[in-house]
């Protein structure tokens, strides 16, 4: 049972992993309780509905755009600013260095990489934003 308005109850809607109802509404909770306790054919199928959904939300999928990102990060302008490297060396280990020379551009292959990363994932939105921080140094 989850309460209308967010992306959970959406989820919950949309798969068929339960109930949604209005927040704040009894009457709609006591339905949903009732529906659940009396009808084992739908409490079945939740489950089912659960189990299959819930191969999708392990921690090693859930977590790896987080991970990409930090072995993969994106400069800021405060780092280029200050001319530090990329924070993780090729092992994901942390290994802030001051880089001395002026130039910390990434080679034309990166650029393309990120842009097919950006295209795919986010969208036409987020790759126009990722170009336009990029030639404006953000």
């Amino acid at each position: 049972i989850s309460t209308e308005g967010d992306y959970l109850s959406e989820m919950v809607e949309k798969e068929g992993l339960g109930i949604t109802v209005r927040d704040g509404n009894v009457d709609d909770i006591v339905n949903a309780i009732t529906k659940l306790a009396d009808d084992k054919n739908f409490y079945n199928e939740c489950l089912n509905n659960l189990r299959d959904i819930s191969r999708e939300f392990t921690w090693e999928k859930v977590c790896k755009p987080v991970v990409d990102f930090c072995r993969d990060p994106i400069p800021t302008s405060y780092r280029k600013r200050e001319g530090f490297e990329n924070i993780f060396d090729d092992k994901g280990q942390n290994s802030l260095k001051k880089n001395n020379t002026h130039s910390n551009k990434k080679g034309f292959s990166y650029l393309v990489k990120r842009f097919l990363h950006h295209l795919f994932k986010s969208g036409p939105r987020q790759t126009s934003r990722f170009i336009s921080n990029y030639l404006k140094g953000r």
